[in-house]
């Protein structure tokens, strides 16, 4: 008898390509309905009296969600290379690497904002050079795009049109 099982290889973060490998993380933990745990985290009860406290489902269901997570960490340590390992060794949760690797790749809120600032200013300034291709123009443009993108830049069509013909 056959099963439908398919074999996961995440590709492992070494340092570089960080968006991309994000964006590959965020999608398998979306499709695993895990996505809000990475994100927002759950709250845990510290207090032991508390939890016994709690009635049998609340306490199966706290114990499923810090199942989840211990296991989306695990996957979250597998799917990047050791010298990243040691900065987030120290998490005991998916949020806490995540948020961690976040920081480290993509920076704080004044960085983003510089980071964009740069790019919407390369973007608005993109022109076609004379001994430059068509599609290598085109290639430059949409890199651009897809990196504004990433850092959270709403792009109108018509702002796509009006650069991609400055040529």
């Amino acid at each position: 008898m056959a099963t439908n099982t398919i074999q996961l290889h995440f590709p492992k973060l070494n340092g570089k390509f960080f968006d991309n490998w994000s964006i590959q993380l965020k999608v398998f933990y979306k499709s695993q309905d895990l996505w809000n745990l990475v994100e927002n985290g759950y709250t845990e009860v510290a207090d032991p009296a508390v939890f016994e406290a709690l009635r049998k489902e609340e306490n199966d269901l706290l114990v499923e969600i810090r199942k989840k997570d211990q296991n989306t960490l695990y996957a979250i340590f597998e799917a990047v290379k050791n010298t990243i390992f040691e900065q987030i060794s120290s998490a005991e949760t998916a949020k806490e690497a995540w948020d961690i690797l976040q920081k480290s790749y993509k920076g704080d809120d004044q960085v983003k904002r510089v980071q964009l600032q740069t790019l919407t200013g390369y973007f608005e300034f993109l022109h076609m050079n004379d001994s430059e291709t068509i599609y290598a123009y085109f290639d430059r443009v949409q890199s651009v795009v897809n990196q504004l993108r990433l850092n959270g830049e709403k792009l109108e069509d018509y702002e796509l049109w009006t650069t991609s013909c400055d040529l």
